[in-house]
Protein backbone atom coordinates (compact mmCIF):
# COMPACT_ATOMS: atom_id res chain seq x y z
CA UNK A 1 0.00 0.00 0.00
CA UNK A 2 2.73 2.41 0.99
CA UNK A 3 4.75 1.54 -2.10
CA UNK A 4 1.74 2.29 -4.33
CA UNK A 5 1.37 5.70 -2.71
CA UNK A 6 5.05 6.40 -3.33
CA UNK A 7 4.75 5.40 -6.99
CA UNK A 8 1.71 7.63 -7.48
CA UNK A 9 3.43 10.60 -5.87
CA UNK A 10 6.55 10.06 -7.94
CA UNK A 11 4.54 9.93 -11.18
CA UNK A 12 2.66 13.08 -10.19
CA UNK A 13 5.93 14.75 -9.31
CA UNK A 14 7.43 14.20 -12.76
CA UNK A 15 4.14 15.17 -14.37
CA UNK A 16 4.39 18.53 -12.63
CA UNK A 17 7.95 18.83 -13.90
CA UNK A 18 6.74 18.25 -17.44
CA UNK A 19 3.95 20.85 -17.17
CA UNK A 20 6.31 23.38 -15.66
CA UNK A 21 8.85 22.81 -18.41
CA UNK A 22 6.22 23.19 -21.15
CA UNK A 23 4.88 26.31 -19.50
CA UNK A 24 8.34 27.80 -19.33
CA UNK A 25 8.94 27.15 -23.02
CA UNK A 26 5.63 28.74 -24.00
CA UNK A 27 6.40 31.80 -21.88
CA UNK A 28 9.68 32.27 -23.72
CA UNK A 29 8.19 32.28 -27.22
CA UNK A 30 9.91 35.06 -29.22
CA UNK A 31 6.76 35.80 -31.26
CA UNK A 32 4.59 36.26 -28.15
CA UNK A 33 7.24 38.42 -26.54
CA UNK A 34 7.27 40.69 -29.61
CA UNK A 35 3.50 41.05 -29.73
CA UNK A 36 2.54 41.27 -26.05
CA UNK A 37 5.51 42.33 -23.99
CA UNK A 38 5.98 46.06 -23.43
CA UNK A 39 9.19 47.76 -24.43
CA UNK A 40 11.46 49.81 -22.17
CA UNK A 41 12.11 52.99 -24.14
CA UNK A 42 14.49 54.69 -21.72
CA UNK A 43 15.99 54.45 -18.25
CA UNK A 44 17.39 57.62 -16.65
CA UNK A 45 19.19 58.17 -13.33
CA UNK A 46 19.19 61.11 -10.88
CA UNK A 47 21.35 61.25 -7.71
CA UNK A 48 19.03 61.85 -4.77
CA UNK A 49 19.49 64.84 -2.49
CA UNK A 50 16.65 64.13 -0.13
CA UNK A 51 14.07 64.81 -2.85
CA UNK A 52 10.49 63.88 -2.16
CA UNK A 53 8.42 62.13 -4.80
CA UNK A 54 6.21 65.21 -5.05
CA UNK A 55 9.25 67.28 -5.96
CA UNK A 56 10.25 64.82 -8.65
CA UNK A 57 6.78 65.00 -10.18
CA UNK A 58 6.26 68.74 -9.94
CA UNK A 59 9.72 70.17 -10.48
CA UNK A 60 10.49 70.11 -14.18
CA UNK A 61 14.08 71.16 -13.54
CA UNK A 62 14.66 68.01 -11.55
CA UNK A 63 13.18 65.94 -14.35
CA UNK A 64 15.63 67.60 -16.70
CA UNK A 65 18.53 66.46 -14.53
CA UNK A 66 17.82 62.76 -15.17
CA UNK A 67 20.70 61.43 -17.27
CA UNK A 68 20.48 58.80 -19.98
CA UNK A 69 22.62 56.38 -18.03
CA UNK A 70 21.63 53.21 -16.23
CA UNK A 71 24.71 53.16 -14.01
CA UNK A 72 24.55 54.21 -10.37
CA UNK A 73 27.72 56.16 -9.69
CA UNK A 74 28.95 55.89 -6.17
CA UNK A 75 29.73 59.46 -5.19
CA UNK A 76 30.59 60.55 -1.64
CA UNK A 77 27.49 61.45 0.35
CA UNK A 78 25.05 59.95 -2.17
CA UNK A 79 23.15 57.11 -0.50
CA UNK A 80 20.14 57.00 -2.83
CA UNK A 81 19.16 57.51 -6.47
CA UNK A 82 16.04 58.07 -8.51
CA UNK A 83 15.41 56.12 -11.70
CA UNK A 84 12.86 57.14 -14.36
CA UNK A 85 11.74 54.28 -16.61
CA UNK A 86 9.70 54.94 -19.75
CA UNK A 87 7.79 51.91 -21.05
CA UNK A 88 5.66 51.54 -24.16
CA UNK A 89 2.67 49.22 -23.72
CA UNK A 90 1.49 47.71 -27.02
CA UNK A 91 -1.48 45.91 -25.57
CA UNK A 92 -5.00 47.23 -26.15
CA UNK A 93 -5.87 46.33 -22.54
CA UNK A 94 -4.63 47.64 -19.28
CA UNK A 95 -2.41 44.93 -17.87
CA UNK A 96 -0.72 44.12 -14.59
CA UNK A 97 2.92 43.17 -14.83
CA UNK A 98 5.56 42.08 -12.37
CA UNK A 99 8.72 44.14 -12.62
CA UNK A 100 12.05 42.51 -11.85
CA UNK A 101 14.30 45.32 -10.57
CA UNK A 102 18.09 45.41 -10.18
CA UNK A 103 19.83 46.16 -7.90
CA UNK A 104 17.59 44.72 -5.22
CA UNK A 105 18.97 46.21 -1.98
CA UNK A 106 16.12 48.54 -1.02
CA UNK A 107 13.86 50.30 -3.54
CA UNK A 108 10.41 51.82 -3.84
CA UNK A 109 8.52 51.68 -7.15
CA UNK A 110 6.02 54.42 -7.99
CA UNK A 111 3.34 53.46 -10.50
CA UNK A 112 0.44 55.61 -11.75
CA UNK A 113 -3.07 54.16 -11.33
CA UNK A 114 -5.30 55.84 -13.92
CA UNK A 115 -8.53 54.44 -12.47
CA UNK A 116 -7.76 55.82 -9.01
CA UNK A 117 -6.09 58.91 -10.44
CA UNK A 118 -3.06 58.68 -8.15
CA UNK A 119 0.41 57.28 -7.85
CA UNK A 120 0.90 54.04 -5.85
CA UNK A 121 4.16 53.21 -4.14
CA UNK A 122 5.38 49.66 -3.48
CA UNK A 123 8.54 48.86 -1.50
CA UNK A 124 10.69 45.99 -2.65
CA UNK A 125 14.21 44.66 -2.41
CA UNK A 126 15.88 43.02 0.53
CA UNK A 127 14.15 45.36 2.97
CA UNK A 128 10.69 44.86 1.46
CA UNK A 129 8.04 42.50 2.81
CA UNK A 130 5.51 41.84 0.05
CA UNK A 131 4.89 38.14 0.59
CA UNK A 132 6.76 37.38 -2.67
CA UNK A 133 9.38 34.69 -3.09
CA UNK A 134 11.93 36.90 -4.79
CA UNK A 135 13.00 40.18 -3.24
CA UNK A 136 13.33 42.19 -6.44
CA UNK A 137 9.90 41.52 -7.98
CA UNK A 138 7.06 44.02 -7.48
CA UNK A 139 3.70 44.39 -9.27
CA UNK A 140 2.93 47.39 -11.49
CA UNK A 141 0.13 48.44 -13.84
CA UNK A 142 0.66 49.60 -17.43
CA UNK A 143 -2.01 51.62 -19.19
CA UNK A 144 -3.25 50.56 -22.64
CA UNK A 145 -1.58 51.64 -25.87
CA UNK A 146 0.42 54.47 -24.38
CA UNK A 147 3.74 55.38 -22.90
CA UNK A 148 3.95 54.63 -19.17
CA UNK A 149 6.39 56.21 -16.75
CA UNK A 150 7.61 54.39 -13.64
CA UNK A 151 9.79 55.97 -10.97
CA UNK A 152 12.06 53.89 -8.73
CA UNK A 153 13.84 55.20 -5.67
CA UNK A 154 16.98 53.20 -4.79
CA UNK A 155 18.50 53.23 -1.32
CA UNK A 156 22.12 52.12 -1.77
CA UNK A 157 23.33 52.75 1.79
CA UNK A 158 23.96 49.03 2.29
CA UNK A 159 26.67 49.10 -0.42
CA UNK A 160 27.92 52.64 0.27
CA UNK A 161 31.19 51.29 1.68
CA UNK A 162 32.14 49.81 -1.71
CA UNK A 163 33.83 52.24 -4.15
CA UNK A 164 32.19 50.66 -7.20
CA UNK A 165 29.24 51.36 -9.44
CA UNK A 166 26.39 49.09 -10.45
CA UNK A 167 23.91 49.07 -13.32
CA UNK A 168 20.15 49.52 -13.00
CA UNK A 169 18.00 47.08 -14.91
CA UNK A 170 14.29 46.28 -15.11
CA UNK A 171 12.36 43.52 -16.86
CA UNK A 172 8.62 42.82 -17.00
CA UNK A 173 6.55 39.68 -16.86
CA UNK A 174 2.79 39.40 -17.33
CA UNK A 175 0.89 38.81 -14.11
CA UNK A 176 -0.88 35.75 -15.52
CA UNK A 177 2.35 34.09 -16.53
CA UNK A 178 4.03 35.05 -13.28
CA UNK A 179 1.10 33.65 -11.26
CA UNK A 180 1.05 30.43 -13.32
CA UNK A 181 4.79 29.99 -12.84
CA UNK A 182 4.54 30.69 -9.12
CA UNK A 183 1.67 28.23 -8.87
CA UNK A 184 3.76 25.57 -10.56
CA UNK A 185 6.67 26.31 -8.23
CA UNK A 186 4.26 25.98 -5.31
CA UNK A 187 2.81 22.69 -6.61
CA UNK A 188 6.30 21.39 -7.26
CA UNK A 189 7.36 22.35 -3.74
CA UNK A 190 4.24 20.86 -2.15
CA UNK A 191 4.59 17.64 -4.15
CA UNK A 192 8.24 17.33 -3.10
CA UNK A 193 7.44 17.99 0.54
CA UNK A 194 4.52 15.55 0.43
CA UNK A 195 6.81 12.75 -0.69
CA UNK A 196 9.48 13.70 1.84
CA UNK A 197 7.02 14.05 4.73
CA UNK A 198 5.57 10.65 3.86
CA UNK A 199 9.00 9.08 4.08
CA UNK A 200 9.76 11.13 7.19
CA UNK A 201 6.68 9.88 9.05
CA UNK A 202 7.06 6.29 7.87
CA UNK A 203 10.72 6.05 8.87
CA UNK A 204 10.02 7.85 12.15
CA UNK A 205 7.58 5.02 12.85
CA UNK A 206 10.26 2.47 11.91
CA UNK A 207 12.76 4.23 14.19
CA UNK A 208 10.44 4.09 17.18
CA UNK A 209 9.95 0.36 16.55
CA UNK A 210 13.57 -0.70 16.01
CA UNK A 211 15.37 2.14 17.84
CA UNK A 212 18.01 1.92 15.13
CA UNK A 213 20.18 5.03 15.06
CA UNK A 214 20.55 4.72 11.27
CA UNK A 215 16.90 5.67 10.87
CA UNK A 216 17.44 8.67 13.14
CA UNK A 217 20.21 9.88 10.84
CA UNK A 218 17.90 9.32 7.87
CA UNK A 219 15.28 11.50 9.57
CA UNK A 220 17.93 14.21 9.96
CA UNK A 221 18.72 13.94 6.23
CA UNK A 222 15.06 14.19 5.22
CA UNK A 223 14.52 17.13 7.60
CA UNK A 224 17.57 18.85 6.13
CA UNK A 225 16.27 18.14 2.63
CA UNK A 226 12.91 19.72 3.49
CA UNK A 227 14.64 22.82 4.88
CA UNK A 228 16.99 22.99 1.87
CA UNK A 229 14.35 22.56 -0.83
CA UNK A 230 12.16 25.20 0.84
CA UNK A 231 15.09 27.61 0.98
CA UNK A 232 16.46 26.98 -2.51
CA UNK A 233 13.02 27.83 -3.89
CA UNK A 234 12.92 30.92 -1.61
CA UNK A 235 9.69 30.00 0.15
CA UNK A 236 11.00 31.28 3.48
CA UNK A 237 10.43 34.77 2.08
CA UNK A 238 6.73 33.84 2.10
CA UNK A 239 6.75 32.05 5.45
CA UNK A 240 8.63 34.67 7.46
CA UNK A 241 8.04 38.42 7.04
CA UNK A 242 11.23 39.55 8.76
CA UNK A 243 14.30 40.54 6.76
CA UNK A 244 17.85 39.71 7.85
CA UNK A 245 20.47 40.18 5.15
CA UNK A 246 24.00 41.17 4.31
CA UNK A 247 25.31 42.31 0.91
CA UNK A 248 28.62 42.49 -0.88
CA UNK A 249 29.53 44.27 -4.09
CA UNK A 250 32.33 43.29 -6.47
CA UNK A 251 34.45 45.50 -8.65
CA UNK A 252 32.47 44.53 -11.79
CA UNK A 253 29.24 45.82 -10.24
CA UNK A 254 27.75 42.44 -9.27
CA UNK A 255 25.90 42.49 -5.94
CA UNK A 256 25.75 39.36 -3.83
CA UNK A 257 23.46 39.00 -0.85
CA UNK A 258 23.00 36.55 1.99
CA UNK A 259 19.70 36.62 3.85
CA UNK A 260 17.68 34.52 6.30
CA UNK A 261 16.50 32.33 3.42
CA UNK A 262 20.15 31.66 2.50
CA UNK A 263 20.81 30.82 6.15
CA UNK A 264 18.06 28.17 6.03
CA UNK A 265 19.63 26.78 2.84
CA UNK A 266 22.94 26.46 4.67
CA UNK A 267 21.19 24.81 7.62
CA UNK A 268 19.59 22.30 5.26
CA UNK A 269 22.97 21.53 3.70
CA UNK A 270 24.54 21.06 7.14
CA UNK A 271 21.78 18.66 8.22
CA UNK A 272 21.91 16.67 4.98
CA UNK A 273 25.69 16.31 4.93
CA UNK A 274 26.00 15.69 8.68
CA UNK A 275 23.14 13.20 8.62
CA UNK A 276 24.61 11.51 5.56
CA UNK A 277 28.02 11.16 7.20
CA UNK A 278 26.49 9.75 10.38
CA UNK A 279 24.22 7.44 8.36
CA UNK A 280 27.28 6.18 6.47
CA UNK A 281 29.06 5.46 9.75
CA UNK A 282 26.13 3.59 11.29
CA UNK A 283 24.95 1.84 8.10
CA UNK A 284 28.43 0.60 7.14
CA UNK A 285 29.51 0.19 10.80
CA UNK A 286 32.78 1.93 10.04
CA UNK A 287 33.62 2.08 13.75
CA UNK A 288 34.33 -1.66 13.67
CA UNK A 289 34.77 -2.36 9.95
CA UNK A 290 36.95 0.66 8.99
CA UNK A 291 38.05 2.39 12.22
CA UNK A 292 40.61 4.68 10.54
CA UNK A 293 38.15 5.94 7.92
CA UNK A 294 35.52 6.32 10.64
CA UNK A 295 37.79 8.79 12.44
CA UNK A 296 38.44 10.61 9.15
CA UNK A 297 34.68 10.92 8.54
CA UNK A 298 34.14 12.32 12.04
CA UNK A 299 36.98 14.80 11.60
CA UNK A 300 35.69 15.94 8.18
CA UNK A 301 32.19 16.32 9.57
CA UNK A 302 33.30 18.53 12.47
CA UNK A 303 35.47 20.67 10.20
CA UNK A 304 32.62 21.13 7.72
CA UNK A 305 29.98 22.01 10.32
CA UNK A 306 32.27 24.27 12.36
CA UNK A 307 33.71 26.19 9.41
CA UNK A 308 30.51 26.80 7.50
CA UNK A 309 28.38 27.27 10.61
CA UNK A 310 30.77 30.02 11.72
CA UNK A 311 30.69 31.50 8.22
CA UNK A 312 26.87 31.62 8.25
CA UNK A 313 26.79 33.31 11.67
CA UNK A 314 29.40 35.90 10.67
CA UNK A 315 27.56 36.74 7.44
CA UNK A 316 24.05 36.97 8.92
CA UNK A 317 25.28 39.04 11.87
CA UNK A 318 26.95 41.46 9.37
CA UNK A 319 30.29 41.13 11.12
CA UNK A 320 31.94 40.01 7.91
CA UNK A 321 30.55 38.87 4.57
CA UNK A 322 32.06 35.42 4.12
CA UNK A 323 29.58 33.82 1.72
CA UNK A 324 31.21 35.09 -1.45
CA UNK A 325 34.61 34.10 -0.09
CA UNK A 326 33.76 30.48 0.76
CA UNK A 327 30.91 29.72 -1.68
CA UNK A 328 33.10 27.93 -4.19
CA UNK A 329 35.13 26.24 -1.48
CA UNK A 330 31.92 25.09 0.20
CA UNK A 331 30.61 23.39 -2.92
CA UNK A 332 33.99 21.86 -3.72
CA UNK A 333 34.20 20.52 -0.17
CA UNK A 334 30.73 18.99 -0.62
CA UNK A 335 32.01 17.19 -3.70
CA UNK A 336 35.05 15.91 -1.77
CA UNK A 337 32.89 14.69 1.13
CA UNK A 338 30.56 12.82 -1.22
CA UNK A 339 33.49 11.24 -3.06
CA UNK A 340 34.95 10.24 0.33
CA UNK A 341 31.64 8.59 1.30
CA UNK A 342 31.49 6.71 -2.00
CA UNK A 343 35.11 5.62 -1.56
CA UNK A 344 34.37 4.30 1.94
CA UNK A 345 31.33 2.48 0.58
CA UNK A 346 33.55 0.82 -2.05
CA UNK A 347 36.13 -0.12 0.61
CA UNK A 348 33.39 -1.64 2.76
CA UNK A 349 32.05 -3.55 -0.26
CA UNK A 350 35.52 -4.89 -1.06
CA UNK A 351 35.73 -6.15 2.53
CA UNK A 352 32.58 -8.15 1.69
CA UNK A 353 30.45 -6.31 4.22
CA UNK A 354 26.94 -7.21 3.07
CA UNK A 355 25.13 -3.85 3.68
CA UNK A 356 27.73 -2.01 1.54
CA UNK A 357 26.18 -3.38 -1.64
CA UNK A 358 22.77 -1.90 -0.84
CA UNK A 359 24.41 1.34 0.29
CA UNK A 360 26.19 1.81 -3.04
CA UNK A 361 23.22 0.76 -5.18
CA UNK A 362 20.85 3.11 -3.37
CA UNK A 363 23.07 6.16 -2.97
CA UNK A 364 25.28 6.33 -6.04
CA UNK A 365 22.71 8.13 -8.23
CA UNK A 366 21.61 10.83 -5.73
CA UNK A 367 25.20 11.41 -4.68
CA UNK A 368 26.24 11.94 -8.28
CA UNK A 369 23.32 14.36 -8.72
CA UNK A 370 24.45 16.28 -5.63
CA UNK A 371 27.96 16.39 -7.09
CA UNK A 372 26.55 17.89 -10.32
CA UNK A 373 24.48 20.40 -8.34
CA UNK A 374 27.41 21.39 -6.14
CA UNK A 375 29.62 21.72 -9.21
CA UNK A 376 27.04 23.98 -10.89
CA UNK A 377 26.81 26.27 -7.86
CA UNK A 378 30.59 26.32 -7.53
CA UNK A 379 30.79 27.77 -11.04
CA UNK A 380 27.66 29.90 -11.45
CA UNK A 381 26.70 30.72 -7.84
CA UNK A 382 23.05 31.43 -8.79
CA UNK A 383 20.03 29.17 -9.14
CA UNK A 384 19.02 29.62 -12.79
CA UNK A 385 16.51 28.13 -15.18
CA UNK A 386 18.94 25.57 -16.48
CA UNK A 387 18.85 23.64 -13.21
CA UNK A 388 15.45 24.60 -11.84
CA UNK A 389 14.47 20.93 -11.58
CA UNK A 390 17.79 19.62 -10.33
CA UNK A 391 17.60 20.49 -6.57
CA UNK A 392 14.09 19.06 -6.23
CA UNK A 393 15.01 16.01 -8.26
CA UNK A 394 18.24 15.47 -6.31
CA UNK A 395 16.55 15.75 -2.93
CA UNK A 396 13.58 13.53 -3.75
CA UNK A 397 15.82 10.97 -5.46
CA UNK A 398 18.04 10.97 -2.40
CA UNK A 399 15.01 10.48 -0.17
CA UNK A 400 13.67 7.61 -2.26
CA UNK A 401 16.97 5.79 -2.69
CA UNK A 402 17.86 6.19 0.97
CA UNK A 403 14.49 4.65 1.77
CA UNK A 404 15.36 1.72 -0.50
CA UNK A 405 18.65 1.29 1.36
CA UNK A 406 16.79 1.37 4.66
CA UNK A 407 14.30 -1.24 3.41
CA UNK A 408 17.27 -3.43 2.58
CA UNK A 409 18.57 -2.68 6.06
CA UNK A 410 15.24 -3.80 7.53
CA UNK A 411 15.63 -7.10 5.69
CA UNK A 412 19.17 -7.42 7.03
CA UNK A 413 17.92 -6.59 10.51
CA UNK A 414 15.23 -9.25 10.14
CA UNK A 415 17.85 -11.79 9.08
CA UNK A 416 20.04 -10.79 12.00
CA UNK A 417 16.99 -10.94 14.27
CA UNK A 418 16.17 -14.45 13.05
CA UNK A 419 19.77 -15.49 13.58
CA UNK A 420 19.74 -13.97 17.04
CA UNK A 421 16.45 -15.71 17.80
CA UNK A 422 17.98 -19.00 16.73
CA UNK A 423 21.03 -18.24 18.82
CA UNK A 424 18.76 -17.31 21.71
CA UNK A 425 16.82 -20.55 21.28
CA UNK A 426 20.07 -22.51 21.17
CA UNK A 427 21.28 -20.69 24.24
CA UNK A 428 17.95 -21.38 25.92
CA UNK A 429 18.26 -25.08 25.08
CA UNK A 430 21.84 -25.11 26.31
CA UNK A 431 20.75 -23.30 29.44
CA UNK A 432 17.98 -25.85 30.08
CA UNK A 433 20.47 -28.65 29.41
CA UNK A 434 22.95 -27.07 31.82
CA UNK A 435 20.21 -26.55 34.39
CA UNK A 436 19.25 -30.23 34.06
CA UNK A 437 22.88 -31.20 34.39
CA UNK A 438 23.15 -28.90 37.37
CA UNK A 439 20.14 -30.52 39.01
CA UNK A 440 21.59 -33.98 38.32
CA UNK A 441 24.91 -32.92 39.74
CA UNK A 442 23.14 -31.45 42.73
CA UNK A 443 21.25 -34.72 43.29
CA UNK A 444 24.49 -36.67 42.90
CA UNK A 445 26.21 -34.31 45.31
CA UNK A 446 23.40 -34.78 47.80
CA UNK A 447 23.68 -38.56 47.33
CA UNK A 448 27.44 -38.44 47.75
CA UNK A 449 27.02 -36.17 50.73
CA UNK A 450 24.59 -38.66 52.26
CA UNK A 451 26.96 -41.51 51.44
CA UNK A 452 29.84 -39.56 52.93
CA UNK A 453 27.78 -38.78 55.97
CA UNK A 454 26.91 -42.47 56.38
CA UNK A 455 30.51 -43.43 55.71
CA UNK A 456 31.60 -40.84 58.23
CA UNK A 457 29.19 -42.19 60.81
CA UNK A 458 30.29 -45.73 60.00
CA UNK A 459 33.92 -44.66 60.21
CA UNK A 460 33.25 -42.99 63.53
CA UNK A 461 31.59 -46.19 64.76
CA UNK A 462 34.52 -48.26 63.47
CA UNK A 463 36.94 -45.85 65.06
CA UNK A 464 35.02 -46.11 68.32
CA UNK A 465 35.02 -49.92 68.01
CA UNK A 466 38.71 -49.86 67.11
CA UNK A 467 39.44 -47.67 70.09
CA UNK A 468 37.42 -50.00 72.28
CA UNK A 469 39.28 -53.06 70.92
CA UNK A 470 42.54 -51.21 71.36
CA UNK A 471 41.66 -50.54 74.96
CA UNK A 472 40.59 -54.20 75.39
CA UNK A 473 43.81 -55.40 73.76
CA UNK A 474 45.84 -53.15 75.98
CA UNK A 475 43.86 -54.30 79.01
CA UNK A 476 44.30 -57.99 78.12
CA UNK A 477 47.97 -57.51 77.41
CA UNK A 478 48.41 -55.67 80.71
CA UNK A 479 46.42 -58.31 82.56
CA UNK A 480 48.51 -61.15 81.12
CA UNK A 481 51.67 -59.20 81.86
CA UNK A 482 50.59 -58.48 85.45
CA UNK A 483 49.49 -62.09 85.99
CA UNK A 484 52.78 -63.43 84.68
CA UNK A 485 54.68 -60.92 86.78
CA UNK A 486 52.76 -62.00 89.84
CA UNK A 487 53.28 -65.69 89.15
CA UNK A 488 56.96 -65.12 88.46
CA UNK A 489 57.24 -63.20 91.71
CA UNK A 490 55.51 -66.02 93.65
CA UNK A 491 57.71 -68.61 92.00
CA UNK A 492 60.79 -66.64 92.97
CA UNK A 493 59.58 -66.25 96.52
CA UNK A 494 58.74 -69.96 96.76
CA UNK A 495 62.20 -70.77 95.51
CA UNK A 496 63.72 -68.89 98.43
CA UNK A 497 61.76 -70.79 101.06
CA UNK A 498 63.70 -73.51 103.01
CA UNK A 499 63.09 -76.88 101.51
CA UNK A 500 62.05 -79.37 104.17
CA UNK A 501 60.84 -82.85 103.63
CA UNK A 502 57.48 -81.90 104.99
CA UNK A 503 56.83 -79.18 102.59
CA UNK A 504 59.02 -80.09 99.61
CA UNK A 505 56.37 -82.00 97.82
CA UNK A 506 53.76 -79.27 98.37
CA UNK A 507 56.13 -76.57 97.22
CA UNK A 508 57.05 -78.46 94.16
CA UNK A 509 53.37 -78.92 93.35
CA UNK A 510 52.73 -75.19 93.78
CA UNK A 511 55.71 -74.30 91.60
CA UNK A 512 54.51 -76.63 88.87
CA UNK A 513 51.07 -75.07 89.06
CA UNK A 514 52.54 -71.57 88.81
CA UNK A 515 54.73 -72.66 85.94
CA UNK A 516 51.75 -74.07 84.10
CA UNK A 517 49.75 -70.87 84.61
CA UNK A 518 52.53 -68.51 83.52
CA UNK A 519 51.58 -68.94 79.88
CA UNK A 520 48.23 -70.52 79.30
CA UNK A 521 46.97 -71.08 75.76
CA UNK A 522 43.65 -69.49 76.76
CA UNK A 523 45.43 -66.22 77.44
CA UNK A 524 47.00 -66.30 74.05
CA UNK A 525 43.70 -66.98 72.29
CA UNK A 526 42.06 -64.15 74.16
CA UNK A 527 44.94 -61.88 73.23
CA UNK A 528 44.78 -62.99 69.59
CA UNK A 529 41.04 -62.33 69.38
CA UNK A 530 41.40 -58.74 70.54
CA UNK A 531 44.56 -58.24 68.41
CA UNK A 532 42.82 -59.27 65.18
CA UNK A 533 39.94 -56.94 65.94
CA UNK A 534 42.38 -54.06 66.09
CA UNK A 535 44.76 -55.36 63.39
CA UNK A 536 42.67 -57.53 61.05
CA UNK A 537 44.41 -60.00 58.70
CA UNK A 538 47.74 -59.49 60.47
CA UNK A 539 48.32 -63.15 61.19
CA UNK A 540 46.92 -64.23 57.78
CA UNK A 541 49.24 -61.92 55.87
CA UNK A 542 52.19 -62.85 58.03
CA UNK A 543 51.61 -66.55 57.48
CA UNK A 544 51.24 -66.04 53.69
CA UNK A 545 54.44 -64.06 53.43
CA UNK A 546 56.45 -66.12 55.92
CA UNK A 547 54.95 -69.64 56.17
CA UNK A 548 58.05 -71.05 57.94
CA UNK A 549 57.51 -69.09 61.16
CA UNK A 550 56.80 -70.99 64.38
CA UNK A 551 53.94 -70.22 66.74
CA UNK A 552 56.42 -68.73 69.18
CA UNK A 553 57.81 -66.45 66.42
CA UNK A 554 54.28 -65.45 65.36
CA UNK A 555 53.50 -64.41 68.90
CA UNK A 556 56.78 -62.49 69.07
CA UNK A 557 55.85 -60.73 65.81
CA UNK A 558 52.51 -59.66 67.30
CA UNK A 559 54.16 -58.28 70.43
CA UNK A 560 56.74 -56.47 68.32
CA UNK A 561 53.94 -55.00 66.16
CA UNK A 562 52.42 -53.57 69.34
CA UNK A 563 55.86 -52.00 70.06
CA UNK A 564 56.10 -53.68 73.48
CA UNK A 565 59.38 -53.43 75.35
CA UNK A 566 61.81 -56.33 75.67
CA UNK A 567 60.95 -56.73 79.33
CA UNK A 568 57.22 -56.82 78.59
CA UNK A 569 57.73 -59.40 75.82
CA UNK A 570 59.90 -61.54 78.14
CA UNK A 571 57.15 -61.47 80.76
CA UNK A 572 54.49 -62.43 78.24
CA UNK A 573 56.57 -65.28 76.74
CA UNK A 574 57.91 -66.34 80.14
CA UNK A 575 61.49 -66.11 78.96
CA UNK A 576 64.47 -64.03 79.93
CA UNK A 577 64.99 -60.63 78.32
CA UNK A 578 68.19 -61.87 76.73
CA UNK A 579 66.24 -64.69 75.17
CA UNK A 580 63.82 -62.13 73.74
CA UNK A 581 66.73 -60.33 72.07
CA UNK A 582 68.02 -63.60 70.69
CA UNK A 583 64.53 -64.52 69.43
CA UNK A 584 64.17 -61.10 67.80
CA UNK A 585 67.46 -61.55 65.95
CA UNK A 586 66.43 -64.99 64.69
CA UNK A 587 63.01 -63.63 63.63
CA UNK A 588 64.53 -60.69 61.73
CA UNK A 589 66.92 -63.05 59.99
CA UNK A 590 64.06 -65.31 58.88
CA UNK A 591 62.03 -62.35 57.65
CA UNK A 592 64.95 -60.91 55.67
CA UNK A 593 65.74 -64.29 54.11
CA UNK A 594 62.12 -64.71 53.03
CA UNK A 595 62.08 -61.24 51.49
CA UNK A 596 65.32 -61.95 49.60
CA UNK A 597 63.83 -65.16 48.21
CA UNK A 598 60.80 -63.28 47.01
Amino acid sequence: MLLNIFNFMLKYYFFVFFLFFCRTLSAQSPLEEKKIFPKVLSLKILPDKNYKFGQIMSDSSLNAQFTEDSVLYKTPGTLSYWAKVTIENYSVHKQIYYARVFPMMDFTLYNYEADAGKWDSIRGGLSGSLGIRRHNIVPCTLQTKQTNVIYIHFNVSSIASYPYSCRVDISLEKAEEYAAKEQLYLILWIATLAVMFTFLLYNAYIYFIFKDVTYLHYLVIVTGGIIYITGINKFYNLLFPFRIFNVEMTSNGVIYFFDANSGFVQLGIFLVITGFIQLTRSYLQTGTQLPLWDKILLCVNWIFVSFFGLSTILTLSRIFYTDNFIARFENLSLICIILLILFIGILSYRKQFKPAKYFLLANSLPLLMIIVLAGYFAIYRFYGKNVMFLPNLAIITQTLTFAVALVARINLLKEELNEKEMEAQNLKNEKEHLELQSRLIKIENEYFHTEMQLAKEQTEKLQEKLAFNQRELTSVTLHIHQKNELLSSLQTQLGKLPKTSLHESSLKLIQNTIQNNLYLEADWERFRLHFEQVHPNFFKNLSEKHPNLTNHEIRLSAYLHLKLSTKEIASLLNIAPASVLTAKMRLNKKLNISEEKE
